[in-house]
């Protein structure tokens, strides 16, 4: 069996707020995080993206990318 260990990556870029309650998947090559709250609002609606292969920081995905993303990942 493969050995896994925990590895530390530095992204470059602004990280999402901090947040609990939120959803988290991996899909493909990407880590999505969606909603939760914060000591500043009790829902957010925000999504970000990721990618491992690049260590892309999360971005923020807007409406258009959020529509063009739902015919390949659904959040439950």
């Amino acid at each position: 069996a493969a050995k896994r260990t925990w590895q530390q990556v530095t992204a470059k870029g602004t990280a999402p707020s901090g947040r609990w309650g939120h959803s988290a998947v991996v899909f493909g090559s990407s880590m999505f995080i969606f909603g939760g709250c914060n000591e500043s609002s009790p829902a957010l609606d925000q999504l970000f993206q990721f990618d491992f292969r690049i260590h892309l920081p999360p971005s923020i995905r807007s409406e258009e990318h959020t529509s063009e993303l739902q015919s390949r990942l659904h959040l439950v």
